[in-house]
């Protein structure tokens, strides 16, 4: 189950569109089912822990939301809302996804921002001092993650939550660094964080649940980056939005 409303900036502005997509959808999906019973998978988020400077987030860890008057709340309330009715469903499993990237995803994030940026001569931004850190996985990798979940005869998954992404930690002034080497040197700009950005320091998986199933990141994120480059020089050229 993928279906959701994403990226900062869409959830900032519409938070009650938000909450009802993203706990509707998952309600509606596991009531259609009925008396069929297949495995559903929710692909929820590493939004929903409640920020910590441990060194990795376990699945056990807290979750919750600091700022629930905040309009980007809704996407941590509904995926934490959702996740609760998939737990419910007897064959239900959690997907915490920790920071997807790769080719054809939406310059509201961050990587493909940087490079976009990058391949028009322009200044790749970092807010702050650049010091918050992210662990990013292909989306490549994610994708047989999820199908490994999706496979797996062993009904002992079910009624489990999985972290799935990479646990190889960057800063993001590392990142941007690393998209001047591989697209193009281009200047770093430093601005103040934006009202939608949540300022969580640090969101790094512990991934052993998923070792145990026998997956692993497999994709440098040198070689996403420039996958990604290659994808929006290709869509630039074609005058795709």
């Amino acid at each position: 189950h993928l279906a959701a409303v994403v990226g900062p900036e869409k959830v900032t502005r519409y938070p009650r569109y938000t909450f009802n997509v993203n706990m509707g959808a998952t309600r509606e999906i596991i009531m259609a089912v009925g008396e069929s019973q297949p495995r559903i998978i929710l692909t929820s988020s590493s939004e929903v822990y409640l920020p910590t400077n441990k060194r990795m987030l376990h699945e056990s860890d807290p979750i919750g939301v600091l700022n629930i008057d905040h309009p980007r709340a809704s996407y941590a309330v509904s995926k934490i809302a959702a996740e609760f009715l998939t737990l419910q469903y007897k064959r239900g499993v959690v997907v915490r996804l920790f920071n997807v990237t790769g080719p054809g995803q939406s310059d509201q994030y961050v990587i493909p921002k940087m490079v976009r940026a990058a391949l028009q001569g322009q200044p790749v931004t970092v807010y702050g001092r650049g010091e918050q850190t992210r662990s990013f996985c292909d989306v490549q990798d994610i994708v047989e993650g999820l199908v490994i979940l999706g496979e797996v005869k062993d009904r002992a998954v079910e009624g489990q939550i999985f972290n799935l992404g990479s646990d190889r930690e960057v800063s993001v002034l590392e990142l941007a660094e690393m998209v001047r080497q591989v697209v193009k040197p281009v200047e770093i700009k430093f601005e103040p964080y934006p009202g939608h950005d949540s300022r969580v320091m640090r969101r790094r998986p512990d991934i052993g649940k998923m070792r145990g199933l026998g997956w692993e990141p497999k994709i440098a994120l040198r070689e996403t980056i420039r996958r990604v480059a290659e994808w929006e020089e290709k869509r630039m050229i074609s005058g795709i939005e």
